[in-house]
Protein backbone atom coordinates (compact mmCIF):
# COMPACT_ATOMS: atom_id res chain seq x y z
CA UNK A 1 0.00 0.00 0.00
CA UNK A 2 1.50 2.99 -1.01
CA UNK A 3 2.71 5.58 2.23
CA UNK A 4 3.83 8.86 2.25
CA UNK A 5 6.54 9.97 5.17
CA UNK A 6 6.04 13.69 6.57
CA UNK A 7 8.46 15.19 8.82
CA UNK A 8 7.66 18.82 10.57
CA UNK A 9 10.62 21.48 10.94
CA UNK A 10 8.17 24.12 12.07
CA UNK A 11 9.36 23.46 15.78
CA UNK A 12 5.72 23.99 17.98
CA UNK A 13 5.06 20.05 17.87
CA UNK A 14 7.16 18.60 21.29
CA UNK A 15 4.16 20.62 23.35
CA UNK A 16 0.54 21.41 20.36
CA UNK A 17 -0.40 21.08 17.02
CA UNK A 18 -0.99 24.72 15.77
CA UNK A 19 -1.07 26.28 12.40
CA UNK A 20 -0.90 30.19 11.16
CA UNK A 21 -3.24 32.41 10.72
CA UNK A 22 -2.26 32.40 6.93
CA UNK A 23 -3.54 29.34 6.63
CA UNK A 24 -6.39 29.17 8.36
CA UNK A 25 -7.81 32.44 6.56
CA UNK A 26 -6.40 31.96 2.31
CA UNK A 27 -7.27 27.78 2.18
CA UNK A 28 -10.13 25.32 1.80
CA UNK A 29 -11.51 23.65 4.57
CA UNK A 30 -9.68 20.39 2.94
CA UNK A 31 -5.88 22.16 2.69
CA UNK A 32 -7.03 22.68 6.39
CA UNK A 33 -7.55 19.96 7.58
CA UNK A 34 -4.93 17.61 5.51
CA UNK A 35 -2.21 20.42 6.72
CA UNK A 36 -3.68 20.21 10.33
CA UNK A 37 -3.76 16.70 9.91
CA UNK A 38 0.61 16.31 8.70
CA UNK A 39 1.15 18.21 11.24
CA UNK A 40 -0.43 16.48 14.01
CA UNK A 41 0.99 12.91 12.77
CA UNK A 42 4.46 14.35 12.96
CA UNK A 43 6.64 13.19 16.04
CA UNK A 44 8.81 13.92 17.96
CA UNK A 45 11.80 13.76 15.44
CA UNK A 46 9.28 15.39 13.33
CA UNK A 47 8.47 12.36 10.62
CA UNK A 48 5.95 9.70 10.31
CA UNK A 49 4.27 7.75 7.66
CA UNK A 50 0.40 7.78 6.49
CA UNK A 51 -1.48 6.01 3.99
CA UNK A 52 -3.57 7.96 1.03
CA UNK A 53 -6.39 5.65 3.03
CA UNK A 54 -5.97 6.73 6.44
CA UNK A 55 -5.47 10.15 5.48
CA UNK A 56 -8.88 9.82 3.28
CA UNK A 57 -10.82 8.37 6.44
CA UNK A 58 -9.61 10.92 8.88
CA UNK A 59 -10.37 13.53 6.32
CA UNK A 60 -13.92 11.90 5.25
CA UNK A 61 -13.10 12.51 1.83
CA UNK A 62 -12.14 10.12 -1.13
CA UNK A 63 -8.70 9.86 -1.27
CA UNK A 64 -8.27 11.08 -4.94
CA UNK A 65 -9.14 14.39 -3.14
CA UNK A 66 -6.69 13.79 -0.59
CA UNK A 67 -4.20 13.39 -3.64
CA UNK A 68 -5.07 16.85 -5.34
CA UNK A 69 -5.11 18.06 -1.70
CA UNK A 70 -1.39 17.11 -1.38
CA UNK A 71 -0.61 18.85 -4.96
CA UNK A 72 -2.16 22.16 -3.55
CA UNK A 73 -0.22 22.60 -0.47
CA UNK A 74 2.80 21.73 -2.18
CA UNK A 75 1.92 24.71 -5.05
CA UNK A 76 1.40 27.02 -2.25
CA UNK A 77 4.58 25.95 -0.67
CA UNK A 78 3.41 25.35 2.68
CA UNK A 79 4.52 21.47 2.57
CA UNK A 80 7.84 20.81 0.06
CA UNK A 81 8.80 17.25 -1.11
CA UNK A 82 11.69 15.78 -0.56
CA UNK A 83 13.41 12.25 -1.64
CA UNK A 84 11.31 9.40 -1.10
CA UNK A 85 12.34 7.23 1.47
CA UNK A 86 13.61 3.71 1.48
CA UNK A 87 11.58 1.74 3.92
CA UNK A 88 10.20 -2.26 3.89
CA UNK A 89 8.20 -3.27 0.83
CA UNK A 90 9.65 -0.10 -1.24
CA UNK A 91 9.72 3.50 -0.99
CA UNK A 92 7.69 6.32 0.13
CA UNK A 93 7.18 9.57 -0.72
CA UNK A 94 8.54 12.09 1.80
CA UNK A 95 7.53 15.10 2.61
CA UNK A 96 8.72 18.56 4.99
CA UNK A 97 6.41 20.90 6.92
CA UNK A 98 7.95 24.43 5.78
CA UNK A 99 8.36 27.07 8.86
CA UNK A 100 5.23 29.59 7.86
CA UNK A 101 5.55 31.55 11.06
CA UNK A 102 7.98 34.49 10.38
CA UNK A 103 5.73 35.01 7.09
CA UNK A 104 2.87 34.83 9.46
CA UNK A 105 3.97 37.31 11.86
CA UNK A 106 4.78 39.62 9.26
CA UNK A 107 1.50 39.56 7.66
CA UNK A 108 -0.53 39.31 10.78
CA UNK A 109 1.93 41.55 13.29
CA UNK A 110 -0.04 44.96 14.05
CA UNK A 111 -1.34 46.26 17.67
CA UNK A 112 2.47 47.42 19.20
CA UNK A 113 2.72 48.94 22.12
CA UNK A 114 -1.09 47.44 23.13
CA UNK A 115 -2.05 46.06 26.33
CA UNK A 116 -5.03 44.64 27.75
CA UNK A 117 -7.18 46.13 30.78
CA UNK A 118 -7.62 43.34 34.01
CA UNK A 119 -11.02 44.71 34.96
CA UNK A 120 -12.74 45.31 31.43
CA UNK A 121 -10.42 43.40 28.97
CA UNK A 122 -10.92 46.47 26.61
CA UNK A 123 -7.52 47.03 24.39
CA UNK A 124 -6.16 50.67 25.10
CA UNK A 125 -2.84 52.28 23.95
CA UNK A 126 -0.41 53.85 26.50
CA UNK A 127 -2.31 57.09 26.75
CA UNK A 128 -5.35 54.95 28.05
CA UNK A 129 -7.53 55.65 25.19
CA UNK A 130 -9.48 52.93 23.92
CA UNK A 131 -8.40 51.18 20.56
CA UNK A 132 -10.89 49.45 18.25
CA UNK A 133 -9.68 46.51 16.79
CA UNK A 134 -7.92 48.07 13.55
CA UNK A 135 -5.42 49.78 16.22
CA UNK A 136 -7.63 53.20 15.59
CA UNK A 137 -8.53 56.17 19.06
CA UNK A 138 -12.63 55.44 19.55
CA UNK A 139 -14.40 57.38 21.97
CA UNK A 140 -15.56 54.99 24.71
CA UNK A 141 -18.93 56.41 25.38
CA UNK A 142 -19.69 56.29 22.04
CA UNK A 143 -19.19 52.90 21.44
CA UNK A 144 -21.10 52.01 24.42
CA UNK A 145 -23.80 53.74 22.63
CA UNK A 146 -23.28 51.71 19.08
CA UNK A 147 -23.17 48.98 20.70
CA UNK A 148 -25.92 48.87 22.72
CA UNK A 149 -28.27 50.06 19.88
CA UNK A 150 -26.83 47.57 17.72
CA UNK A 151 -27.47 44.95 20.29
CA UNK A 152 -31.20 46.05 20.80
CA UNK A 153 -32.00 46.49 17.07
CA UNK A 154 -33.73 43.48 14.93
CA UNK A 155 -30.79 41.03 13.45
CA UNK A 156 -30.82 40.77 9.84
CA UNK A 157 -30.67 37.81 7.85
CA UNK A 158 -28.92 37.88 4.47
CA UNK A 159 -28.69 34.24 2.90
CA UNK A 160 -25.64 34.00 1.14
CA UNK A 161 -25.10 30.90 -1.42
CA UNK A 162 -21.82 28.67 -0.68
CA UNK A 163 -19.69 28.95 -3.97
CA UNK A 164 -19.57 26.04 -6.35
CA UNK A 165 -16.48 23.69 -5.26
CA UNK A 166 -16.46 20.34 -7.91
CA UNK A 167 -14.76 18.74 -5.53
CA UNK A 168 -16.62 19.08 -2.60
CA UNK A 169 -19.52 18.21 -4.87
CA UNK A 170 -17.49 15.03 -6.44
CA UNK A 171 -17.30 13.86 -2.77
CA UNK A 172 -20.52 14.57 -1.63
CA UNK A 173 -21.79 11.98 -4.61
CA UNK A 174 -18.61 9.50 -4.20
CA UNK A 175 -19.09 9.24 -0.54
CA UNK A 176 -22.87 8.96 -0.10
CA UNK A 177 -25.31 6.43 0.54
CA UNK A 178 -26.92 6.74 -2.73
CA UNK A 179 -25.11 4.09 -5.05
CA UNK A 180 -25.71 5.45 -8.72
CA UNK A 181 -25.15 8.65 -7.29
CA UNK A 182 -22.00 7.61 -6.24
CA UNK A 183 -20.77 5.99 -9.67
CA UNK A 184 -21.52 9.60 -11.41
CA UNK A 185 -19.08 11.35 -8.91
CA UNK A 186 -16.43 8.81 -9.66
CA UNK A 187 -16.87 8.89 -13.62
CA UNK A 188 -16.69 12.87 -13.35
CA UNK A 189 -13.45 12.26 -11.42
CA UNK A 190 -11.90 9.75 -13.01
CA UNK A 191 -12.94 11.37 -16.49
CA UNK A 192 -11.86 14.96 -15.35
CA UNK A 193 -14.72 16.78 -16.16
CA UNK A 194 -14.72 20.43 -15.53
CA UNK A 195 -18.25 22.01 -15.09
CA UNK A 196 -17.98 25.54 -13.74
CA UNK A 197 -21.16 26.12 -11.76
CA UNK A 198 -24.00 23.94 -10.16
CA UNK A 199 -26.32 24.10 -13.01
CA UNK A 200 -23.78 22.24 -15.06
CA UNK A 201 -22.64 19.71 -12.41
CA UNK A 202 -26.86 18.87 -11.98
CA UNK A 203 -27.14 18.28 -16.45
CA UNK A 204 -24.34 15.88 -15.73
CA UNK A 205 -26.00 13.45 -13.02
CA UNK A 206 -29.61 14.46 -14.60
CA UNK A 207 -27.90 12.94 -18.34
CA UNK A 208 -26.60 9.80 -16.13
CA UNK A 209 -28.59 8.74 -13.70
CA UNK A 210 -30.33 5.92 -15.86
CA UNK A 211 -27.18 4.41 -17.25
CA UNK A 212 -25.47 4.31 -13.71
CA UNK A 213 -28.77 2.57 -12.30
CA UNK A 214 -27.80 -0.25 -14.51
CA UNK A 215 -24.50 -1.05 -13.62
CA UNK A 216 -25.48 -0.08 -9.59
CA UNK A 217 -25.17 -3.91 -8.81
CA UNK A 218 -21.47 -4.49 -9.43
CA UNK A 219 -18.67 -3.68 -6.92
CA UNK A 220 -17.15 -0.36 -6.32
CA UNK A 221 -13.79 -1.81 -7.48
CA UNK A 222 -15.09 -3.66 -11.03
CA UNK A 223 -16.76 -0.15 -11.40
CA UNK A 224 -13.47 2.15 -10.58
CA UNK A 225 -11.03 -0.59 -12.22
CA UNK A 226 -13.13 -0.16 -15.88
CA UNK A 227 -13.06 3.72 -15.89
CA UNK A 228 -9.61 3.78 -15.25
CA UNK A 229 -8.93 1.36 -18.16
CA UNK A 230 -11.09 3.03 -20.68
CA UNK A 231 -9.35 6.65 -19.41
CA UNK A 232 -6.48 5.05 -20.40
CA UNK A 233 -7.25 3.21 -23.42
CA UNK A 234 -9.98 3.96 -25.15
CA UNK A 235 -10.24 5.54 -28.20
CA UNK A 236 -13.29 7.22 -28.29
CA UNK A 237 -15.47 9.47 -25.88
CA UNK A 238 -16.40 6.87 -23.10
CA UNK A 239 -19.25 7.34 -21.04
CA UNK A 240 -21.12 5.50 -18.38
CA UNK A 241 -22.93 3.34 -20.68
CA UNK A 242 -19.03 2.35 -21.85
CA UNK A 243 -18.78 1.26 -18.77
CA UNK A 244 -21.59 -1.36 -18.81
CA UNK A 245 -20.60 -2.30 -22.05
CA UNK A 246 -16.77 -3.29 -20.96
CA UNK A 247 -17.54 -3.89 -17.52
CA UNK A 248 -17.46 -7.65 -17.75
CA UNK A 249 -14.79 -7.84 -19.69
CA UNK A 250 -12.46 -5.11 -18.85
CA UNK A 251 -9.57 -6.84 -20.42
CA UNK A 252 -10.83 -6.03 -23.73
CA UNK A 253 -10.48 -2.62 -23.13
CA UNK A 254 -6.75 -2.63 -23.16
CA UNK A 255 -6.71 -3.73 -26.86
CA UNK A 256 -8.01 -0.28 -27.65
CA UNK A 257 -5.72 2.31 -29.00
CA UNK A 258 -6.13 5.96 -27.64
Amino acid sequence: MAKIKIRDESGDRKYFTQIPNMIVNHSTAYEQSLYLIMKRLAGENGSCYASLNFLSKKMGIHKTTVSKTITKLLNRNWVKEAEKKQVRGGQVRQFIIVDLWKANIKEYESGAKMTTSTESGAVVDESGAVVDGSGAKSDTKKSYEEDNEEHHATPKVVAVEKPFNLEEEIDKLVEGKVEHLSIIGLYIDIKELKPTNRAQFSSIIKRNSRVACAIKGYAREQIINTMSLLAKYADFKWTIESVGKFIDNPDEIKKLKK
